[in-house]
């Protein structure tokens, strides 16, 4: 009977420790979320460079594997490309080590430089 107890204890402590880790996941996303709470729904380029930082606004302009959704899903407001806010948001996460695995979310080929950087 006791070794019944064991296993079931251990089976709760194995769903807790599950709710747990999804409970840190929720916290974390509503935490990103609040934290940009602010910004508008649609999001210029420029906009988008200065909440990033790192490189210049020259290269995000140029390279347009380098901007939101890799220069993808963008739409023109008031005759301006602009992304939604939440493509903007996870955008703002990826660093060139990311790049080759978020280009191919957008179906989006690097240049080799880029691929290299990203390996």
């Amino acid at each position: 009977m006791n070794r019944e107890i064991e296993l079931m204890l251990q089976g709760h402590q194995i769903e807790l420790s599950k709710l747990s880790l999804a409970l840190n996941h929720l916290t974390e996303a509503v935490n990103k979320k609040s934290k940009y709470a602010e910004l508008p729904v649609w999001i210029t380029l420029e906009t988008a460079i200065k909440l990033k930082g790192g490189g210049a606004a020259s290269s995000y302009k140029n390279d347009l594997y380098l901007q939101p959704c890799c220069g993808t899903n963008s739409k023109l407001i008031s005759g301006r490309k602009c992304w939604k806010q939440d493509d903007v948001i996870e955008w703002l996460e990826i660093a060139d080590s990311d790049l080759l695995k978020y280009a191919e979310k957008w179906r989006v080929n690097l240049p080799e430089k880029y691929k290299r950087r990203s390996a």
